[in-house]
């Protein structure tokens, strides 16, 4: 059973961007990888790619962000969170 079984794939993009955006302006995480962040929200908002890639990519510029030792664990946490939301649009 999903975790978000009544949301539709855009939805699922939007509720990402949405946990995303605050981030770009949080000091505590490393400017490198704000500047990563904002590279995945600007995927996301592309309206020219479809949700799966969007999500797929995403997921893997994420999960290079989540590794990084500096990244402070809350944030990891939040990461993570968004990363298992978006997977859900691959299947």
């Amino acid at each position: 059973m999903s975790a978000h079984p009544a949301l539709s794939d855009e939805q699922k993009i939007a509720q990402a961007v949405q946990q995303l955006t605050p981030l770009l302006n949080n000091k505590g995480i490393p400017r490198n990888l704000r500047l990563l962040l904002k590279g995945t929200l600007d995927q996301l908002q592309n309206k020219g790619t479809g949700p799966a890639i969007k999500a797929a990519n995403t997921v893997s510029t994420l999960e290079e962000i989540s590794q990084d030792p500096n990244i402070p664990s809350h944030i990891r946490v939040l990461i993570w969170n968004i990363m298992s939301l978006l997977e859900t649009i691959r299947e």
